[in-house]
């Protein structure tokens, strides 16, 4: 499994935990990369793809948050 596939797993479980809570901030980039021992393509990869399937929202030049979530 790629790297990118597993923090992104890990981050998603996290969000579903409530570890963080909607409109949490997550923490930077650089601290993911640190925190998972790997690259920023692989952290921009995996949130890219939390971004795409609605957890998250990212804002240049402050960071990515939690997205409210939707109600069907």
């Amino acid at each position: 499994m790629p790297y990118y596939a597993q923090v992104k797993d890990i981050l998603k479980d996290a969000i579903r935990s409530g570890k963080w809570n909607a409109a949490d901030q997550l923490p930077s980039e650089a601290e993911l990369c640190e925190m998972f021992d790997v690259s920023r393509t692989v952290i921009r990869q995996a949130l890219q793809d939390l971004m795409h399937d609605g957890l998250i929202t990212r804002q240049r030049g402050k960071g990515s948050f939690v997205a409210t979530p939707k109600i069907n």
